[in-house]
């Protein structure tokens, strides 16, 4: 296609869909207001030029669950672009945790594949802009990884520690500015001896982040089953959660902690509106 071309999706049901590259582009949903263009499989961002830019209108992307195809559990993945990004008006969903991605015996338990919730979008490496505008995001959950009681899927060893749940937005190293964007972490995996953690709303790890009109909600804390030791529940997880070398700017910002996992012993702790 030529540069700053623009594509006009017709409403349907598609698969996953990539662009990047030297030549700015559009994709943008022929029926704006309508959500009615939905991919199964995340949109993919990646490897642009300077110089280029790249926008995104009216789409809703959902995470699939799946352990064998790398990176098809998120919604979105915007990486690696030296070119400005921009999303508005869209939709995205991490898929829930593979309930095949984890395996126990009497013995042990052990991870295989992706049990734990998947990050609505996945944010990474990118020295270009990125501007997300009207949109909203929601982790998957983690699966059920308990090994006994009446929805147990696995014989074993009752001492599963559960996968967290997904977060609605992971930002790493990368330039992001938010406006009028609602994010929620997804819930973790109910276990036996420790629940799984809930997903932050928006999680950066390193860069810079601009949030205006922000709403952002962590996820809970997983269940833990266990009666015969002493367990505890998942620790919820933050609104916004900041790690050492992040810097956000915030205005209008609503953030709320998700609420502590539970257990027959001892419950988890809250998250916080704002950690790190």
């Amino acid at each position: 296609m030529p540069d700053g071309s623009v594509l006009l999706i017709e409403g349907g049901v598609y698969g996953s869909v990539t662009i990047g590259g030297s030549r700015s582009m559009s994709l943008v949903n022929e029926s704006q207001g309508a959500a009615n263009v939905i991919l199964q499989g995340p949109l993919i961002i990646r490897d642009s030029l300077p110089g280029t830019r790249y926008l995104v209108s009216g789409l809703c992307a959902q995470g699939q669950t799946d352990s064998n195809s790398i990176g098809m559990g998120y919604g979105l993945r915007i990486r690696d672009n030296q070119g400005d990004v921009v999303i508005q008006d869209c939709t995205f969903e991490g898929a829930d945790g593979d309930p095949f991605g984890w395996n126990a015996n009497l013995f042990s338990w052990e991870i295989t594949g992706h049990p734990g919730g998947w990050d609505a979008a996945w944010i990474a490496g990118n020295t270009g802009r990125v501007s997300i505008t009207g949109c909203s995001f929601v982790g998957g959950d983690g699966t059920h990884m308990g090994t006994f009681g009446v929805v147990a899927t696995h014989d074993g060893c009752g001492c599963t520690v559960g996968e967290p749940g997904g977060d609605g937005v992971r930002v790493i190293d990368s330039l992001v500015a938010f406006h009028d964007v609602v994010a929620t972490g997804g819930r973790g995996s109910l276990a036996d001896y420790v629940g799984g953690a809930g997903g932050m709303g928006i999680r950066f790890e390193g860069g810079t982040g601009q949030l205006s009109g922000v709403s952002l909600e962590g996820g809970r804390g997983g269940f833990a089953e266990d009666t015969a030791v002493p367990a505890v529940g998942g620790p919820g997880g933050d609104g916004l959660h900041v790690t050492a070398g992040g810097l956000v700017r915030s205005q209008s910002l609503a953030a709320t902690g998700g609420d502590e996992g539970n257990s027959y012993w001892d419950p988890g702790i809250p998250g916080q509106p704002v950690g790190g």
